[in-house]
């Protein structure tokens, strides 16, 4: 939350320091209102929406549509030249740049999210085939130009920030419509971006930062959650870590270009904010490794230029088009094992061809250089289908992977065929080389896109995603409840400033913990009173490296116990060798009104210290009696108001020495004493003592 203040007092600053009073719109330079650019107001607009989403605080959507308003003002009439697009500053009657229409499109496709407005809608969707309509587009890559001039000349230079910030747009103009002509040209547009701007050999972004590296990063994730391609993930990875590993100078700073690896780094701050922004933003996904696949097509010998990545396939001319490769340019191929690419000199896979069964570092050597114009790829052994197999609550099995359920439902995704070697990825981390997907009781934070990937005996890869939807009847809540948070909770020892509270606080950020360092010997306890008896089914520990520590420091072996009294103890949970940030364990309910998580061995390595940021504690949907059910048969709460109430009730009230509450308050509860003489005297005679 200190981020948030921090984010929300910039804002502010930003708002009373560069918004201008007349005619609105915000200045280059603090307190004037001088030669405004429509580039830096859009980019504030952009900012003030995201704080929006954040703190849903309507001053700074009030001030994104200002701001809004003020930049569709510098659109160009029918009178101006070129008609259409944005003009870059106040003092220019004429002429665009698509740095500054490119946000500008994006920030009325974010406003129409976010307001429904239909005016939003069209402003973005003008702007877009503005571009196209005008050649501000390139229609054979997809990329964007720099801008139009007064004469209609068209300034051919080409950045990420033109690029990037459209092809964010047109993916929620997908979004929002469900036209996927929009997908296909956001995917054209990427793939084109990487294959003008990231380097083949080294995987560098060969721009700068400030001028494409970020806008590329953020529409490059952007497109990733819309559609769930990891490539677009291991594209961003890969730039991003050869950045931090070459193009950092000695005091820390980046250079402006991020495939500089000779700078002396930049003290002009866009150019540390734009890696920090781009940072940032693949770290809010689960990141990636590098762009990879079987075969690699380059246009440089030696492996140098371009790379582009495919899969086993036909690709005519239009097919490499989309893909990145242009007509007549391929010069080197990388072929991986039992993978075989046949080049063809002309579209439509006809004319001389020549097959590549290993490894080419230049087809001049084959006569080859720079004929290709249509592909197959094939593989020794076919790829093998998924049959994706699904049941639920033991239900004949299903052929789907549109999966709809209700919380609390049993799940079991159990694809085939049954050999080979399986895994799965889905967004915030999560991996799995089982073979099978299950829950025994789903909540509606499982719902997500899983992607299982199988690899057959001879090497063939096949893929396939799962989307998992998981909603709330009405006749249960809206969430299912974390039950531990805010309760009364104990611990055997802990580190001052991170006590047992900070377990059960709903917090995983800025250190909020429960830590103590007692060392790998002594069995750590903390005990959560949930103070009525649920019935409790699911509990969730969030480790180390949830809170961003490192993940040797997970929990290694720990229990998990219940207790009624808080005296008998049953063990629930036992696990060992755990190495993950973020464990679920699953069990039949049992009743419970005290739970223990007893930690036997607190890391991976010699380190001594526990480290558990959220102890989370769920009960199944209509499974809790207050504390005013003091017992049933054999001591267990039961949910009825009955005669075993009435003696556990009446034998503590005898061990009081006076008839008063001052007096009986150690001995009975007198909130129970009340619940049961009101539902006791409201059922008697209808067979309520029976």
């Amino acid at each position: 939350k200190s981020y948030l203040a921090e984010a929300e007092k910039l804002a502010k600053d930003i708002q009373s320091g560069f918004w201008c009073d007349y005619g609105g719109g915000y200045n280059a330079g603090i307190n004037g209102c001088s030669d405004r650019y429509s580039d830096d107001s859009a980019w504030i607009v952009l900012a003030m929406l995201e704080l929006y989403e954040i703190t849903e605080n309507l001053k700074y959507l009030e001030w994104a549509e200002a701001g809004c308003e003020y930049i569709m003002s510098c659109e160009n009439d029918e009178n101006t030249a070129p008609y259409g697009g944005i003009r870059w500053h106040e003092s220019e009657s004429c002429g665009t740049r698509t740095c500054s229409t490119a946000p500008t499109c994006l920030m009325n496709m974010m406003l129409y999210k976010i307001t429904g407005e239909n005016q939003y809608f069209k402003s973005a969707t003008r702007l877009h085939q503005w571009a196209q309509d005008n050649g501000a587009q390139n229609m054979t890559t997809g990329l964007f130009y720099e801008g139009i001039d007064c004469n209609n000349q068209i300034d051919y230079v080409q950045l990420g920030y033109d690029t990037g910030p459209f092809l964010q747009a047109i993916t929620i103009m997908y979004e929002v419509t469900g036209n996927i002509n929009y997908l296909r040209e956001a995917q054209h547009i990427a793939h084109n971006m990487v294959s003008s701007w990231v380097d083949g050999n080294t995987n560098a972004l060969r721009q700068t930062g400030k001028w494409c590296g970020h806008d590329m990063t953020n529409a490059l994730v952007y497109l990733y959650e819309v559609d769930k391609n990891q490539y677009w993930l291991d594209v961003a990875a890969g730039y991003l870590d050869f950045l931090y590993n070459n193009c950092k100078a000695e005091n820390g700073l980046f250079n402006t270009s991020w495939d500089d690896t000779i700078g002396i780094g930049s003290t002009d701050i866009i150019d540390t904010a734009s890696p920090a922004r781009a940072f940032w933003t693949l770290a809010k996904t689960y990141s990636g490794t590098k762009p990879h696949g079987p075969v690699a097509l380059f246009n440089d010998c030696n492996y140098g230029g371009y790379a582009v990545y495919l899969e086993c396939g036909q690709y005519n001319i239009n097919d490499m088009q989309f893909y990145g490769i242009g007509n007549n340019t391929i010069s080197s191929v990388k072929v991986a094992n039992g993978y075989t690419v046949k080049l063809y000199d002309n579209s439509g896979f006809s004319g001389s061809n020549l097959h590549c069964k290993s490894n080419i570092s230049c087809l001049v050597n084959y006569g080859w250089n720079d004929k290709a114009s249509s592909i197959i790829i094939s593989h020794e052994c076919e790829p093998d289908d998924i049959t994706p197999m699904v049941q639920v609550n033991g239900s004949d099995w299903q052929v789907t992977t549109e999966i709809n359920i209700e919380t609390g439902d049993s799940i079991l995704i159990s694809p085939e065929p049954v050999d080979g070697n399986w895994s799965w990825t889905a967004p915030n981390g999560f991996y799995s080389t089982s073979r099978t997907l299950s829950s025994n009781a789903a909540i509606t934070s499982f719902s997500n896109s899983y992607t299982a990937t199988y690899t057959n005996a001879c090497g063939a890869v096949t893929t396939k995603t799962f989307t998992l939807s998981i909603r709330n009847p009405s006749d249960k809540p809206q969430i299912r409840e974390n039950l531990a948070i805010g309760k009364n909770v104990n611990a055997n020892a802990f580190i001052n400033g991170e006590n047992p509270e900070k377990a059960v606080d709903g917090i995983v950020d800025n250190n909020s913990k429960w830590c103590t360092k007692t060392g790998h010997n002594t069995k750590n306890w903390l005990i959560v009173d949930l103070g009525d008896f649920y019935e409790v089914d699911t509990f969730v520990i969030q480790h180390s490296a949830a809170g961003g520590e490192h993940q040797s420091w997970n929990t290694r072996d720990y229990d998990i116990l219940t207790s009624l009294d808080e005296t008998n103890w049953k063990l629930q949970v036992d696990i060992s060798d755990n190495s993950q940030s973020i464990t679920r364990n699953v069990i039949d309910p049992v009743w419970a009104r005290y739970v223990k998580l007893e930690v036997t061995d607190p890391t991976q390595n010699s380190d001594t210290a526990v480290r558990i940021y959220e102890f989370e504690i769920y009960s199944p949907f209509n499974s809790h009696c207050i504390a005013g059910d003091t017992t049933g048969k054999n001591g267990v709460p039961d949910c009825n108001v009955d005669l075993y109430d009435f003696n556990a009730l009446a034998k503590s009230w005898l061990e009081c020495s006076k008839y008063n509450e001052e007096a009986c308050i150690e001995y009975i509860d007198m909130d129970n004493l009340e619940f049961f003489i009101k539902n006791w005297l409201s059922c008697e005679g209808n067979g309520c003592a029976k």
